[in-house]
């Protein structure tokens, strides 16, 4: 349902979920989450380090790469409107780096 007449739609607590991607690399990269959804309505997703980072949707095939994957930041948060984030893969710039999100 719309409120007054704008796009936000309320969403259930429990259909919310929030995580955190740890130790990232530059070379190999990691699965965002093995949630599947479906969501209602996607994926937030916000870097805890100010370094480059990389995702793709490819379900890991092809494997995100710096040249094929969608660069995002710091302070450029990125917001994925997808039903399953499992097909979601990442790297970073540097290792050792982080991510987290919150899915509805």
């Amino acid at each position: 349902m719309n409120l007054a007449g704008t796009n936000h739609v309320t969403v259930d607590a429990a259909d919310i979920k929030t995580g955190r991607l740890s130790d990232l690399s530059s070379t190999v990269p990691k699965q965002l989450t093995t949630e599947t959804g479906p969501l209602k309505h996607g994926i937030y997703i916000v870097a805890v380090h100010n370094v480059d980072y990389f995702l793709n949707t490819f379900g890991g095939d092809p494997a995100v790469s710096k040249t094929n994957g969608m660069l995002f930041g710091l302070h450029n948060p990125i917001f994925i409107p997808i039903k399953d984030p499992s097909v979601i893969y990442v790297i970073s710039d540097t290792n050792a780096k982080r991510l987290t999100y919150i899915m509805y």
